[in-house]
């Protein structure tokens, strides 16, 4: 390991305020996965917490999620009517982002978030779009996309120096900051997002997916496909200028990864349709 990045590790190792994964999600992710569990039970877990609940019920019952269904006045009936694991989706969301709310001085958090919420739902869509479910579940494409790039805030809140002056050179050098951070700290942004969520115990493939989502060919082999869908997911986003990246200059490698994952490039435009006709519902989710 290199000198730069073995101080950036050790020095994230060694913080004491760094960000938690809510307690919520890992009661709601253990709850999905009992068999056991219904409506109710999710519907309890999240009215424990009455900011979440009222964030929850705010969201529902924006123009995106209502429909014709009329006012839902609870969360078991937000619950039965979206169904659990959108439910999760919608928790997840709004979880991370009240978590990193303080994080990243230097940034337009709700641009940042954009993005960020879009690349979830993209990478969601791709999901969809695959022949052959692979070995992955939809809910590990949606948060490794939502994800993705937690370390640029984790880059900004706690080495801002050596943030904004990456920046500032990639701006210069109209190169991708993710090349100018390996060539000064021999590790990018992705990686230093993988270390946080690596500790927050996410699955390993959604770990991989943070990591390497700007070098799929750098993960291990059978977490490769989701790594693709998260790249993949990024790229659209960045083309269409949904959000801000604060990734700078673009790299396109969309062939590569929808082979990876055995879609054509003619499925392209239809994913990035049914990008467009998602973007109301990030617009539901970031609502203030």
């Amino acid at each position: 390991m290199s000198s730069n990045k073995e101080t950036i590790v050790k020095a994230l190792t060694a913080v004491k305020d760094l960000p938690t994964l809510p307690t919520v999600l890992t009661r709601l992710r253990n709850a999905l996965e009992d068999e056991k569990m219904g409506a109710e039970g999710i519907a309890r877990i999240i009215s424990e917490d009455p900011t979440l609940t009222s964030q929850i019920l705010r969201v529902v019952n924006s123009a995106y999620f209502a429909g014709k269904g009329g006012r839902i006045t609870s969360v078991q009936y937000a619950v039965s009517r979206l169904g659990m694991r959108e439910i999760n989706r919608i928790c997840s969301v709004l979880a991370v982002i009240d978590t990193f709310k303080h994080i990243g001085p230097h940034l337009d958090h709700r641009e940042f978030w954009k993005h960020s919420v879009m690349t979830g739902i993209t990478a969601r869509i791709i999901y969809r779009f695959l022949r052959k479910p692979l070995y992955l579940v939809e809910d590990e494409a949606y948060v490794a996309g939502l994800l993705h790039d937690v370390g640029i805030l984790i880059l900004d809140h706690y080495f801002p120096a050596y943030y904004m002056r990456t920046r500032q050179q990639a701006q210069q050098e109209k190169k991708p900051y993710d090349l100018v951070e390996r060539e000064t700290m021999d590790m990018d942004h992705g990686e230093v997002g993988g270390l946080v969520l690596n500790l927050w115990n996410l699955p390993p493939a959604v770990v991989q997916a943070v990591n390497w989502h700007h070098r799929p060919d750098m993960a291990d082999t059978q977490h490769r496909s989701l790594v693709s869908i998260v790249t993949l997911a990024d790229s659209i986003c960045r083309e269409l200028a949904i959000g801000e990246p604060m990734e700078g200059a673009i790299v396109s490698g969309d062939s590569q990864n929808l082979e990876a994952i055995g879609l054509s490039s003619d499925q392209l435009p239809l994913i990035k349709e049914k990008v467009k006709e998602e973007e109301a519902q990030c617009q539901s989710l970031l609502s203030s």
